[in-house]
């Protein structure tokens, strides 16, 4: 019995895995203004090797590193997603996945585009 749960102990070492933080501090809410940048961080932890794609409000997914031909829309395997100027269309939740070979996490992320410089603030955050 000793040699099965030792076999086993050893197993569940050696399995890969993969956590997204999400801390007080991590913003998984935020507002841009409409023509301003926006960033969103993923902040990823791993076993190693992990695969970084984001999943995008129509549905469509990016797997990281992703740059497009304009540059408007990058991803960095550190799972950091820029997009350089937003637009209403930018709205909704982002999905950022992160996987190793035994593993999967998912974090959505919600991006609100705003119309106008309301108030003098060019960016709004809240956690």
């Amino acid at each position: 019995m000793t040699e099965v749960m030792e076999k086993e102990s050893i197993r569940q070492q050696s399995r890969g895995w993969v956590v997204i933080e999400s801390k007080n501090d991590t913003r998984t809410m935020q507002a841009a203004v409409v023509g301003s940048p926006a960033e969103i961080n993923c902040s990823i932890q791993s076993s190693g090797n992990e695969s970084v794609k984001w999943m995008l409000p129509d549905g469509s997914t990016l797997k990281t590193p992703h740059s497009n031909v304009d540059n408007r829309l990058s991803a960095s395997n550190a799972g950091l997603l820029k997009i350089k100027s937003v637009d209403h269309s930018d709205s909704g939740v982002y999905y950022c996945i992160a996987q190793v070979s035994d593993d999967l996490t998912i974090l959505p992320f919600r991006l609100k585009c705003v119309a106008g410089n309301q108030h003098g603030m060019d960016t709004l955050a809240t956690k």
